[in-house]
């Protein structure tokens, strides 16, 4: 099993969030989704192992 779970280290109010169509979410998503990805990735042979 492998577990993704972040927190963003920047602490901002729901409207500096909201600022340009919610830009800075998506790249929190974006760089969170990758690391992830990165560990899946690591884990594939331990998770397909008998």
């Amino acid at each position: 099993m492998v577990t993704c779970n972040a927190q963003s280290d920047k602490a901002l109010s729901q409207s500096e969030w909201a600022e340009d169509s919610y830009a800075g979410v998506k790249s929190e998503m974006d760089a969170s989704i990758a690391e992830c990805e990165q560990k899946v990735l690591a884990s594939v042979p331990e998770l397909l192992k008998d």
